[in-house]
């Protein structure tokens, strides 16, 4: 079985499922080690949200080594840049904590133009708390179906559905939204 890796997520610049809540790669990661195609070791792993000092860079060349003071933040350089000016061998990376409460509903809708109708009022009505909202078609849908992951919905529900569309949020408090779902 193959898994991810957070040197793969950073070179591809994955932003994953939560990136309306969190935002991109680029403003989550803090420092980078990035091994350079001559063999060159860069090392800017640095724990500071931002660093207004000067960037020190430890370069690692065979036996040498060097420090090095730029203004540059050369780690946005490898985001995204998919291995092409280096392999991510560390990352120092923000973390959010994990919200106190996660709601998600699967609606099945009859076609792909009422996605973004239904997209932009959710934006604007849920804001901060909206999550994740991603996209299914009838054929990824009916495989997850078929494939164990469990049927989110009724036969009756995606009848004539085209399309599907997974709404989370995250936030607020478990108590009070347990205490509001049971009355």
């Amino acid at each position: 079985m193959l898994s991810c890796h957070i040197g793969g997520n950073v070179s591809t610049n994955a932003g994953g499922l939560r990136l309306l809540r969190y935002g991109s790669l680029h403003g989550a990661v803090l420092g980078l080690e990035v091994v350079l195609p001559d063999g060159t070791i860069l090392n800017q792993l640095s724990t500071l949200r931002k660093d207004n000092t000067g960037k020190h860079l430890l370069f690692y060349c065979g036996t040498e080594i060097q420090l090095k003071i730029l203004g540059y933040d050369l780690k946005q350089l490898f985001i995204g840049a998919e291995g092409t000016l280096g392999v991510v061998t560390g990352v120092s990376i923000l973390t959010p904590v994990m919200p106190a409460a996660t709601n998600a509903v699967v609606l099945a809708l009859p076609s792909f133009d009422k996605v973004e109708p239904l997209y932009k009022i959710v934006k604007r009505d849920m804001g901060e708390i909206l999550s994740a909202f991603e996209y299914m078609d009838r054929d990824a849908y009916t495989l997850s179906v078929k494939h164990g992951q469990g049927k989110a919905l009724s036969e009756e529900e995606t009848e004539g559905a085209q399309c599907f569309v997974l709404i989370e949020t995250s936030g607020g408090n478990k108590e009070h939204d347990e205490e509001v779902g049971a009355s």
